[in-house]
């Protein structure tokens, strides 16, 4: 994982619009993997930031509420105020 943060929200972002394109499920393991080891809340910041700025149906896709359980506090938080609309956040 990378210590710059504009790295990891880019990295985040990308792999979230990717996942949704090309070799699906590896790329979502990839992203889902860079997500579950934060634990910092700077880099919970930085990833939330990423995913704000990808599609919504690409987050949905990336993180659904079997991963979204297993994240940090804050991006738990922050992707339930992205999907109010679906129950499971």
């Amino acid at each position: 994982m990378t210590q710059d943060l504009t790295i990891l929200k880019e990295a985040i972002c990308g792999l979230a619009e990717l996942g949704m394109h090309h070799n699906r499920w590896h790329v979502r393991d990839v992203a889902v993997a860079m997500l579950q080891r934060i634990r910092d809340t700077d880099e919970a910041l930085a990833a939330l930031e990423g995913l704000r700025e990808a599609e919504p149906e690409t987050v949905a896709w990336t993180v659904g509420d079997s991963v979204v359980r297993t994240l940090h506090p804050v991006l738990r938080a922050g992707l339930a105020d992205l999907f109010t609309d679906k129950p499971g956040f």
